[in-house]
């Protein structure tokens, strides 16, 4: 029993490593304010303009 928590706890933390900069990248979009066009939330995300549309 022990053994299927600690396996759990591992895949969960996996799960968290992936979802980490996603979250980031969220928290830099919502700290910005007022309106922002493309090219600023391309910057914010550390990413082409094109790639928000991919």
């Amino acid at each position: 029993m022990l053994l299927g928590y600690t396996e759990k706890v591992i895949a969960l933390e996996g799960q968290v490593d992936i979802l980490r900069p996603k979250a980031a990248a969220l928290d830099r979009i919502a700290s910005k304010q007022g309106n922002e066009n493309i090219s600023d939330v391309a910057k914010v995300l550390r990413i082409r303009p094109s790639e928000l549309f991919a």
